[in-house]
């Protein structure tokens, strides 16, 4: 009897193995959807030259963001200061994505300026009201990308 209950429960255990593994590939492709749509909303936005409403836009989403004060103009001085010696953005693309565990999504973007290229980091965690950008920032360095 005890065989037969043990041998029960582990073909149970096998059999919710991969039901929990497809959980979290399901939660991963949630955060990348969601978090990828903020993304690329803000560097669109960037894109358009509208540097203000890409800051304002990112902090109304994140109550981690909107809470800090003084990011907003430090973020809009790099960034108008990136713009001002590199030229306008012109192009982006995702160059990266690392997964740590199933909480935490950090995805790289190279974004192409009339003169440079800058690579954006960021980082998407969970939170109880969903999946929000927790980090970003962008260097001009090439040779630390490597």
């Amino acid at each position: 009897m005890k065989r037969i209950l043990l041998a029960g429960l582990m073909g149970m255990a096998c059999a919710l193995a991969p039901a929990a593994a497809d959980s979290a590939v399901t939660m991963q492709a949630s955060a990348l959807n969601q978090g990828e749509q903020q993304i690329r909303l803000f560097l669109d936005t960037l894109k358009a030259g509208k540097s203000d409403a890409a800051i304002d836009g990112l902090l109304a989403n994140s109550k981690l963001w909107s809470q800090k004060t003084g990011v907003r103009e430090q973020m809009l001085a790099q960034i108008n200061a990136a713009t001002g010696i590199y030229g306008p953005i012109t192009d982006y693309e995702l160059a990266d994505t690392q997964k740590l565990g199933t909480m935490v999504i950090r995805q790289y973007y190279l974004v192409q300026h009339r003169d440079m290229v800058t690579r954006w980091e960021f980082d998407l965690v969970r939170s109880g009201a969903g999946w929000t950008i927790g980090y970003f920032g962008f260097n001009d360095q090439p040779a630390t990308w490597f």
